[in-house]
């Protein structure tokens, strides 16, 4: 992943602490493919997060799933793509 830059990569690479929201919910990047658009992360659920039947809490989950697919949707749809979502969606 050398020469690779902007906030997500920053953080990925430790130029720069990643987000407090990543953190909390112990976020581990563990692999990218820029040019599918996929990447594969795994988050660290801590008691903390667990409901009394000790159930992770769906919005964890959420929180979760948006870390996760937040940064290939920001590079397929960021300022310097060519490729845009339609304006009817």
């Amino acid at each position: 992943m050398q020469g690779r830059s902007g906030p997500f990569w920053d953080g990925v690479e430790g130029r720069a602490p990643i987000p407090p929201a990543a953190a909390t919910l112990g976020f581990e990047f563990i692999d990218a493919d820029v040019e599918a658009g996929t990447i594969e992360v795994a988050f660290a659920a801590t008691e903390a997060f667990t409901n009394p039947a000790g159930n992770v809490l769906g919005a964890f989950l959420a929180a979760m799933l948006f870390d996760t697919i937040g940064p290939p949707c920001w590079r397929r749809w960021s300022p310097t793509s060519s490729s845009r979502p339609s304006s009817s969606m």
